[in-house]
């Protein structure tokens, strides 16, 4: 079981955990990248499982509150 408060941090957590077994440790990426992904999903029509519109967000999240939770 993989708990996490953003769906898409328990989808990184998931990815980060396979990447270090098989010995890939360069797998981070940053906001800005994320923030294309999102808009590109909203252009798609892609809805967001919390607020239910299709816009560039995450559960709720703003793509400008997720990109700087992103950011470290």
């Amino acid at each position: 079981m993989v708990i996490a408060a953003v769906s898409n941090w328990g989808a990184y957590g998931l990815g980060a955990a396979l990447a270090i077994l098989k010995g890939r440790l360069n797998i981070f990426y940053n906001g800005e990248i994320e923030r294309r992904v999102l808009e590109k999903a909203a252009e798609e029509h892609f809805i967001d499982g919390i607020s239910g519109y299709t816009e560039p967000s995450v559960d709720g999240l703003s793509a400008h509150m997720y990109k700087n939770m992103l950011t470290f």
